[in-house]
């Protein structure tokens, strides 16, 4: 009799679903609330109780409803979800998929993927999306796939931030069942929480189950996440993997899975890397993709598709969007289109701008095709995780903006630039590992923007023996001004001018009697430190000067906090990273600072620093290598204020440095022939006797090997009083 009974159930509830269509799909949606408002203002942890309501049936409800009457037909109940959880984790665990690994996806010419970025439960956008590729005959009304060349990808990240999570599930989980070869769900950190329950997705599934039933669904839920791959790889007419598709970019763990897993994936085959939203992706001005900072140079496509309440109310994020990647014979032909709808004005779904998926070029009229010219390849070794970092990342940040912009106008003649960022911790050796790493895997000698004297000091034998050619490191120090070193070109003066200003200006402003100078010990700290004496040594009078070491990479200075207490300085100098200044500040604490006079050179100019500062309400005086936003005004500026403006960000002037030095070697590319070798590039650089680059005069200078000998003084940074001066690094 229970047998009978189990059969009913399965032809009736199941036959029920497995006719589900998009016409049921679309009823569903017109019954629930788009913008449905949260329970509080709270956007960034919003619960929505009372927009989902009081769903819980109870068992007998429930027993009812499946067994005694055929129920009316749906597109969502709890029942269903249950249903497609375990029909998709049955298939899946069939087909062996567990645990963390890459996916690998086949590919033939005229293969097309339709990429969602992160849903977050924007289940009326996905239907609409849904209609548009109903409507060009790319899925069946019922929700099937028209050709077997056509795949959808969900970036992962569903569960979250609004209350129809378990319908979009449910929809996503229904696509995957009726199409299990062409319809692929990435995990993201959403899938891989740990504390689901806890979270939004969990709140919501308590709404509609009761606690023995919300406890086996969450586990089945868990279940299902761990059957979804980390990352896709595709292959392209069975080639090397080409292109990555992923939730949120390069992780370490996926890294690792591609080194790892059979067979391995080499980062040096992949050409493009498409990706749900990062979190830097999320506070641009974006209607749904944008060409990101490369990853070891490879080209990163970043996608947003949740037009939902948080979406709309943080980040101005009005679109249904998604993308069409269309396959061609080579990774290098094939394209990436995004198409999207303001849901604002809901005129209709339609594609935007065509871009080359490997290179970024833009398609138009005058350039139709992809160009499969060979790239133009350049290393930066500099700190992403240490107490460079932050200058790094600004760095890193201006210079991909100025690159991705010239890729879109089509590179330099057709070739696209490639920048790849390898990450040295601020450790000597970890730089020189990188070098190699360039030259034997990159191919390159081209060494752009890399951060951090010790480090470039690890390589500098290289730079003699014209094995490395450095291009703009943003570093001042003497070290590397040697006329004899014609492998280097710098942009900005030395940190033993910065120095000499600082100094300078503070005894001529400060009758106080004690100095004191905390400075990194090495040829970055003792670059600024022998400026400061120097200064010092011409007009000490009856002043003392102390000097006071830390260690590259040091956090803790409570081995020299008494030394610093004991002496008491009237007046501190900073010959140190913005990281190691922070700390010594928090770690003497705010009220020691108030009688005194701070001074920094310009790795003070970092903008993490300047907002540190702000909030301790200390005022404090620094230099600039570059002048402050409201002196740039030249039309190269105003480009970068675009950029920043559309990601809002504030103004950096290790962004500006970044930008500007990109733009200095793109335009002395645009000056040569191929092929386009690090030592023309030099030879360009080095004419340059006045400059309509950047909007304010360079001039090279063999003796230095310096453009420009400008800084600028921010004297009393965070008051009323703050003040700009100009300075000729030359003539102090």
């Amino acid at each position: 009799m229970i047998k009978k009974i189990l059969i009913i159930f399965v032809l009736l509830h199941t036959g029920l679903n497995a006719q589900t269509n998009l016409q049921d799909l679309q009823t569903y949606a017109s019954k629930i609330k788009e913008d449905a408002v949260p329970d509080t203002d709270n956007y960034v942890a919003p619960r929505y109780s009372r927009a989902l309501g009081k769903k819980r049936s109870t068992f007998i409800d429930n027993f009812f409803k499946k067994l005694v009457y055929r129920p009316k037909k749906t597109f969502w109940s709890p029942s269903i979800y249950q249903e497609f959880l375990d029909l998709v984790i049955e298939y899946r665990q069939k087909e062996k998929f567990h645990g963390k690994f890459i996916q690998s996806l086949p590919l033939v010419s005229d293969s097309r993927i339709i990429m969602f970025g992160d849903l977050q439960g924007a289940y009326h956008s996905l239907v609409r999306d849904l209609e548009f590729l109903q409507q060009k005959g790319i899925i069946k009304e019922d929700l099937t796939i028209a050709d077997s060349n056509t795949h959808i990808v969900f970036s992962g990240n569903i569960v979250n931030r609004s209350p129809y999570l378990l319908p979009t599930l449910t929809l996503v989980l229904m696509l995957m069942y009726k199409n299990p070869k062409q319809v692929f769900f990435i995990r993201g950190k959403d899938e891989q929480h740990k504390e689901l329950r806890n979270e939004l997705f969990g709140q919501e599934v308590g709404q509609f189950f009761d606690n023995g039933e919300e406890k086996k669904l969450m586990q089945k839920t868990s279940q299902l996440f761990n059957t979804l791959p980390m990352a896709i790889a595709c292959t392209v007419n069975k080639a090397k993997p080409t292109l990555l598709l992923t939730s949120g970019g390069l992780s370490p763990e996926i890294k690792d899975l591609a080194q790892t897993q059979k067979p391995t994936i080499s980062l040096l085959d992949i050409k493009a890397i498409c990706q749900g939203v990062s979190e830097k992706f999320i506070y641009a001005r974006s209607s749904g993709l944008i060409l990101s900072e490369q990853e070891y140079g490879i080209n990163v496509w970043t996608l947003a598709s949740a037009p939902t309440p948080v979406y709309t109310k943080l980040f101005d994020f009005y679109y249904d969007a998604f993308c069409f990647i269309d396959i061609k014979q080579t990774i290098e032909q094939s394209t990436i289109k995004l198409l999207n709808q303001d849901i604002r004005t809901k005129k209709g779904i339609s594609p935007d701008t065509t871009y080359c998926l490997a290179t970024g070029s833009e398609i138009t009229k005058e350039r139709s095709s992809c160009s499969n010219k060979p790239p133009i390849v350049m290393g930066c070794t500099l700190d992403l995780s240490k107490g460079l970092q932050p200058m790094s990342e600004s760095v890193k940040q201006g210079l991909s903006f100025r690159i991705n912009n010239q890729n879109i106008d089509g590179g330099i003649k057709g070739h696209p630039l490639k920048v790849v960022y390898l990450n040295d911790q601020y450790t000597p050796h970890k730089a020189v590992e990188n070098i190699e790493t360039f030259k034997n895997q990159y191919k390159t000698n081209f060494i752009i923007a890399p951060l951090g004297t010790p480090t470039l000091r690890a390589y500098l034998d290289k730079v003699k023996a014209n094995k490395a050619l450095v291009f703009f490191p943003p570093t001042g120090s003497p070290l590397f001004r040697d006329p004899a070193l014609t492998s280097i070109i710098h942009f900005r003066p030395s940190y033993e001018k910065e120095g000499e200003v600082l100094m300078k200006h503070a005894l001529k402003t400060s009758p106080r009697l004690k100095y004191l100078v905390f400075y990194q010990n090495d040829n970055f700290g003792q670059g600024a430190l022998k400026g400061i004496q120097k200064a010092f040594n011409q007009n000490k009078q009856n002043r003392t000067l102390h000097e006071v070491a830390y260690d590259r990479n040091q956090i803790n200075f409570s081995n020299i906090l008494p030394e610093i207490k004991n002496y008491n300085p009237d007046v501190i100098l900073f010959a140190s990273t913005s990281a190691a200044a922070t700390e010594l500040i928090r770690q003497l604490e705010t009220d020691y600072f108030s009688n005194k006079k701070i001074l920094g050179i310009s790795d003070l100019s970092e903008v993490g620093f300047k907002e540190f500062m702000d909030q301790k309400g200390v005022p404090y005086t620094y230099l600039q290598v570059l002048p402050p936003a409201s002196k740039l005004t030249s039309k190269i500026m105003k480009k970068y204020f675009i950029q920043i403006g559309k990601y809002n960000l504030p103004f950096d002037v290790y962004s500006l440095e970044g930008y500007l030095v990109g733009s200095l070697i793109i335009h002395a590319l645009n000056e040569i022939q191929a092929p386009y070798t690090p030592e023309k590039v030099m030879k360009q650089l080095e004419a340059i006797d006045t400059d309509k680059i950047t909007g304010f005069n360079l001039k090279f200078n063999p003796q230095t090997r310096e453009l420009s000998n400008k800084l600028w003084l921010i004297t009393d940074a965070g008051t009323k009083d703050q003040k700009i001066k100009e300075m000729d690094a030359n003539h102090i």
